[in-house]
């Protein structure tokens, strides 16, 4: 898309599917091709994303990385201003100064419970109607070995 910053920037790398920009110790992993929400990208598309970030942390964490935050801000309600679906992974080192976005609270074993089997129904046919692309199989042609030919036009049992 011309006006996406994200469709128009240098990319540090890129496959068929997944690019990456790097500023400092922001990394953002994105699909290639344009998609503005979470939504709207196709699942094999965000499980490629999911590897390509969890391979990134790695680096990150042989780098010296202390610790690392992997954010997903979907939608502009919840905070996003990129026109383009992205996952930031952000390099963590001990009292560096940033701070979570929220403060977690702590709920009791029953309400988690119940959350639990809500997102387990939800979660169920997650995948189901789409997959990746296969690529198309190739055919084996059947070749003959010297030692077949010989033995069909020889007739040797």
């Amino acid at each position: 898309m011309a006006d996406c910053p994200v469709c128009t920037e240098k990319k540090t790398y890129e496959d068929e599917n997944i690019a990456m920009l790097t500023a400092g110790s922001v990394t953002l992993v994105v699909p290639k091709q344009h998609y503005p929400i979470m939504e709207q990208t196709p699942d094999f598309i965000i499980e490629k994303m999911f590897i390509h970030a969890n391979h990134t942390l790695l680096q990150m964490f042989e780098k010296g990385a202390q610790g690392a935050n992997l954010i997903i801000t979907n939608g502009v309600s919840a905070g996003q201003t990129l026109p383009h679906f992205a996952m930031q992974l952000i390099e963590r080192k001990e009292n560096d100064g940033l701070f979570p976005l929220w403060n977690p609270r702590k709920l009791d074993e029953e309400t988690m419970g119940a959350i639990e089997l809500k997102l387990k129904e939800a979660c169920q046919n997650i995948g189901v109607w789409e997959e990746q692309p296969k690529p198309e199989e190739k055919k084996e042609e059947k070749t003959e070995t010297n030692e077949t030919y010989i033995k069909r036009y020889l007739r040797i049992p």
